[in-house]
């Protein structure tokens, strides 16, 4: 259980690069 959280830090990292990388993509703030 306490390799859960792992898995999320990568993920929102992700999600926050693809939003600078694409800040005028209406998936992007849609996320």
């Amino acid at each position: 259980m306490r390799n859960v959280p792992a898995p999320q830090y990568p993920m929102r990292l992700t999600a926050y690069s693809w939003r600078e990388k694409q800040p005028n993509s209406p998936s992007a703030i849609a996320q």
